[in-house]
């Protein structure tokens, strides 16, 4: 939709000099953010990697803590669909429906099932990694 944004109140932007098949937008964009993806998650893992004998400042427990990146991602994409509805790019937001059907119906059914994909030996080590963790309240 950012594209398109010279149709709605984002402007034009930015532009590529020679058109994609995914609705004018080049295969090598997306290999840059997976290319962006994969430094930032190996960033982060190696942030988290970092072993600390006491909370650091800041950290609690927020409930359903899980659920705000999906809530976030939702949230993007029902603007994009409710923009490419407004500008009259069914297909765009038909697109994007079909796209994400699957991994949000998968996301709810596993938020709404609570299902318990850890065992114990992995709970174990991250009680081990994370000592200040809200999960050691729950230690026998």
């Amino acid at each position: 939709m950012a594209l398109q944004g010279n149709r709605w109140f984002l402007g034009q932007i930015y532009g590529y000099h020679e058109l994609g098949l995914d609705f004018g937008v080049p295969i090598s964009n997306y290999v840059g953010w997976l290319l962006t993806s994969f430094v930032l998650v190996a960033a982060f893992q190696q942030i988290d990697r970092r072993v600390e004998e006491k909370a650091p400042y800041g950290i609690f427990a927020i409930p359903f803590r899980s659920l705000l990146g999906p809530i976030l991602y939702i949230s993007v994409l029902i603007f994009n669909w409710v923009i490419s509805h407004s500008i009259g790019e069914n297909l765009i937001a038909l697109t994007g429906i079909f796209i994400f059907t699957l991994p949000i119906l998968i996301v709810t059914i596993l938020a709404v099932s609570r299902v318990n994909r850890y065992h114990e030996e992995e709970l174990q080590e991250h009680l081990k990694d994370y000592p200040w963790s809200p999960l050691n309240k729950f230690k026998e």
